[in-house]
């Protein structure tokens, strides 16, 4: 879209003593020129009225700043220009060194004396922005002075993209179709809102209007070079259908007329029309284009067969592009002046503009940051003010994870006729996390109760592992997380089937899953205590068991811990070892045992050990005659002797002392007190069958109080 004073050419926004120099003082006179000076390029412009007695001119660029012209000084530079009487404006481009004082001369080439000098210092008031950094919440961040920042960032490496086109293409693309248009005399600036705009109807038609006073017999000849020009569109583009149509409703009409009819009101300084301007617009938010225009002023002196390339810039740009700028003097889109541009065809820098940016399926209605990253081109951005000369601009959706990055920045002061700006500072580089890789599926060194030792394969670029397990027959996950890629974990399943999966993470960057896998845990560790013991056999009972499991392996090893036999029972069951012999010391322990996909499984570990012994308690004591109710007393001395020796050896047995029972002797009276004494002799031994009662003097001793005396030490 050209605004300027002439199609492709920068319009000089300043005159010799405003905004960014100081003009010393001025000697000579001009009035067939003036001096104009921009500092966004270097440039300066000496503005020529319409006259054919300067046709060829040079400009002398001189240090020091005098404005009194010294011919024996060599000039800084020198610039020649012929045939300039029909384009008002010259332009010479050099360094311009902070604080430094030039003299500017021109004169007309037709005379031997320069005609007017100006003396000018460079101000450059700003200072380099400062303190850059990139933090944490992808923002990048300076010290500045004036109004802002404006901030450039980078890949380290452009050379590469997804969309077959040198960066410098890629580059170009980006400055004619994303920046904003040249009407700002800071050309840098972006707005957040700069999307890819063009049209996405399958067919696009140009239509020639001729107001009347563009005469009848040229109508032809600009008609003709229209037709030419969309042709050659159509042929570099693929994705839409261009053509010119001579009646109807067309999408871009272009209209051919005066100055005065196309452009009343528009005039640039020195009061002249525009003679040329492209422009689209009913564009909706997501980037498409519904109608364009373009207006030819015929009556201008840049009109005719040499001003090709111009029409070709404006036909091009109404579909989309939009934007002039600097960077190739050939180029149909170039901001300066150069009669000779894209005269004959487009320029291959316009060719790869206009198919980047309709062949390649970029995404219409993306900003400009998703375009830069996209084709991957520096962004540039304006800092965002924080106060106290603190600036900052968050690029996330700019940037690629895993990615090295440089930016730099320079600070800008808006003025009235100008912008000011410093020079950029030096760059800061950083690196972008990148996304942490898949890790291997989970695996476990080991069981543990309830739990596994668990690992898997790293993830390049994790700082954290966040894991997932559950059982297989639940849906949700449970999440653990580990700064290695391991992990012990100990749950209350048991004999379970349960599911793993790990992902990487780095802060808010999160890797893929790694795939599922299903492990089972071991069976519960049973315990054991010990049941009923007798001289000949060992009973071991098994406690309550949670989990999955099959049965409970009750394992027997001598006192050398040499394996015997094992006995397999339930939950809350007991094994029953028969036929042993008395006195015999055995070790138990136990485990569980859970039979899945044809596998044995056990608990990590055996139960707690036990060591039982079978009794050395003395065999049980009968009566030599059977004592029976209503039969005659028949206890003799020898059996009451018998059974007193008895008593004091299961007293031994029980870790007691002898009773001290009195001898009895045939023909002594079996009297109370001897009776009392077998009594007191077993409950001295807590028996589970109570004794009978003592007796006193003189009370009967019957048949039932003996046999409750043996039945007494019989429980023992």
């Amino acid at each position: 879209m050209e605004k300027t004073k002439y199609s492709g050419m920068r319009s000089p926004t300043i005159k010799s003593g405003e905004s960014d120099f100081i003009t010393s003082s001025s000697t000579g006179s001009s009035t067939n020129a003036f001096f104009y000076y921009t500092k966004f390029d270097g440039s300066l412009y000496l503005y020529v009225t319409n006259n054919n007695n300067w046709n060829s001119i040079t400009m002398n660029v001189y240090y020091n700043g005098s404005p009194v012209f010294d011919s024996s000084v060599p000039a800084l530079m020198t610039r020649s220009f012929n045939g300039v009487g029909s384009q008002p404006f010259i332009e010479a481009t050099f360094s311009l060194t902070q604080g430094s004082s030039y003299t500017i001369a021109w004169k007309n080439n037709s005379t031997s004396e320069y005609e007017y000098a100006v003396g000018i210092t460079v101000m450059r008031t700003l200072s380099q922005p400062v303190n850059l950094f990139f933090d944490n919440s992808d923002r990048l961040n300076a010290s500045f002075q004036g109004n802002k920042p404006i901030f450039e960032v980078s890949p380290m490496d452009t050379s590469t993209s997804d969309y077959p086109f040198s960066y410098a293409i890629r580059k170009y693309f980006y400055d004619v179709c994303l920046r904003d248009n040249e009407d700002y005399g800071f050309k840098w600036y972006f707005g957040d809102d700069t999307i890819l705009r063009r049209w996405t109807k399958p067919s696009v038609t140009y239509k020639c209007i001729f107001n009347s006073s563009v005469p009848v017999g040229s109508r032809s000849t600009y008609q003709n070079r229209v037709i030419a020009i969309v042709a050659e569109l159509n042929s570099i583009i693929t994705s839409i259908n261009l053509s010119v149509i001579e009646s109807g409703t067309a999408d871009i009409n272009v209209t051919f007329g005066t100055r005065a009819e196309l452009f009343p009101i528009e005039t640039t300084p020195d009061g002249n029309a525009f003679y040329y301007n492209g422009q689209w617009w009913n564009q909706d938010s997501g980037g498409s284009i519904y109608t364009g225009w373009v207006k030819i002023v015929v009556d201008s002196d840049l009109f005719g067969a040499s001003a090709t390339g111009l029409l070709r810039e404006e036909l091009g740009q109404v579909l989309g592009s939009g934007n002039d700028w600097i960077d190739y003097t050939t180029s149909a889109f170039f901001q300066g002046q150069n009669r000779t541009r894209a005269l004959n065809s487009y320029a291959a820098e316009d060719v790869g503009v206009l198919q980047l940016l309709y062949n390649h399926n970029l995404p219409v209605g993306a900003n400009h940051k998703t375009i830069a990253k996209l084709i991957n081109v520096p962004l540039m951005v304006e800092g965002i003010d924080q106060g106290s000369g603190q600036a900052y601009r968050t690029i996330g959706d700019y940037l690629k994870n895993g990615t090295n990055y440089k930016f730099r920045a320079f600070a800008v002061a808006y003025g009235s006729y100008h912008d000011y700006f410093s020079d950029f500072s030096g760059y800061t580089t950083f690196t972008t996390p990148s996304v942490p890789t898949k890790p291997s599926p989970v695996d476990f060194s080991s069981r543990i109760e309830g739990g596994f030792n668990l690992f898997w394969g790293q993830s390049a670029g994790a700082t954290i592992y966040y894991l997932n397990y559950k059982a297989s027959y639940n849906t949700g996950y449970s999440v653990a997380s580990s700064p290695t890629p391991s992990y012990v974990l100990s749950s209350s399943y048991y004999g379970t089937t349960m599911d793993f999966r790990v992902r990487g993470v780095n802060g808010e960057l999160y890797g893929d899953y790694s795939d599922v896998s299903s492990w089972t845990t071991a069976p519960k560790t049973p315990t054991i205590t010990v049941g009923p013991v007798t001289n000949s056999s060992i009973s071991i009972k098994t406690g309550s068991m949670s989990g999955n499991y099959s049965d409970i392996e009750i394992q027997r090893y001598d006192v050398g811990s040499v394996y015997m036999d094992t006995k397999s029972v339930q939950a809350n069951g007991t094994a029953t070892w028969e036929g042993l012999p008395s006195g015999a010391t055995y070790i138990f322990k136990a485990r569980s045992r859970f039979y899945i996909n044809n596998i044995d499984l056990y608990s990590v570990s055996f139960s707690n050990h036990l060591t039982v012994s079978t009794s050395n308690r003395p065999t049980n004591f009968e009566w030599a005659s059977a004592k029976n109710s209503g039969e005659n007393f028949n206890l003799s001395a020898a059996e009451w002797n018998a059974f007193t020796a008895k008593v004091d050896a299961f007293r031994a047995y029980k870790g007691l002392g002898a009773y001290g029972f009195t001898s009895v002797f045939t023909g002594l009276d079996f009297a109370a007190w001897i009776f009392n004494q077998g009594v007191n002799g077993i409950n001295g031994m807590s028996p589970p069958t109570a004794a009978p009662t003592t007796k006193s003097a003189g009370e009967a001793i019957y048949a039932s109080y003996l046999n409750g005396l043996v039945n007494a030490l019989k429980s023992l």
